[in-house]
């Protein structure tokens, strides 16, 4: 269960991210997502353990962003043309 909120988070993000007009490589997207992944290992309690699980939250944080833009992208764009 505690892997899903580094993973509900980057999804948040990119769906924010989105509409406003960022894309998956920005570096705005990948600023955001270290902070919100630390703070997701933080809000799991991972943090107490070891730091190094703020960087896998922060990498998958950034992940689930770039998909969740990626797959907005499409479908917006599917429903455009």
């Amino acid at each position: 269960m505690q892997e899903f909120v580094p993973l509900l988070i980057g999804v948040a993000l990119g769906l924010v991210a989105h509409t406003r007009g960022l894309r998956a490589w920005s570096p705005a997207v990948a600023a955001l997502a270290i902070p919100l992944g630390f703070l997701a290992a933080l809000v799991a309690g991972e943090l107490a353990i070891s730091w190094l699980f703020g960087l896998f939250d922060a990498a998958q944080t950034w992940a689930a962003a770039a998909a969740a833009i990626v797959l907005a992208s499409a479908v917006t764009h599917r429903r455009v043309t």
